[in-house]
């Protein structure tokens, strides 16, 4: 299962690798990783791709990635949330900038808020 929801594999082609390959030692899942999981659950493994390009593009899954802008506010976590975006993750109970599911989270409510653009910085690179 793990084969598939991460490296979106067939049950068929999961099957072969599992059948073909000799067992290795299994081992806790990184956070980033787990955040992968919980993002595919979130949003389902067809729109998890797009998700992932942003992400990519915007903190390379840093999940401690921080950015000042030139205009005095600080762009934060794996999605890189501006900080006007504060007040709305206290009244959601989200604490977006530590905690890498509140991230998620908070950047679910703003693509539903406003789309994407959010992230057209970056678009160039994710579209």
């Amino acid at each position: 299962m793990i084969l598939i929801a991460l490296y979106g594999l067939s049950w068929i082609q999961a099957y072969a690798v599992a059948t073909t390959y000799k067992p290795v030692a299994l081992r806790e899942l990184t956070e980033v990783e787990r955040v992968k999981l919980y993002l595919i659950q979130k949003v389902g493994y067809q729109e998890y791709k797009r998700w992932n390009r942003i992400i990519a593009a915007e903190s390379s899954w840093n999940i401690n990635a921080k950015n000042k802008n030139r205009n005095g506010t600080t762009d934060g976590c794996l999605l890189q949330i501006n900080s006007s975006w504060d007040d709305k993750a206290k009244q959601l109970g989200l604490d977006y900038k530590n905690n890498p599911y509140h991230c998620i989270d908070m950047g679910l409510h703003i693509k539903n808020t406003m789309g994407f653009s959010a992230w057209n910085a970056s678009k160039k690179k994710w579209l």
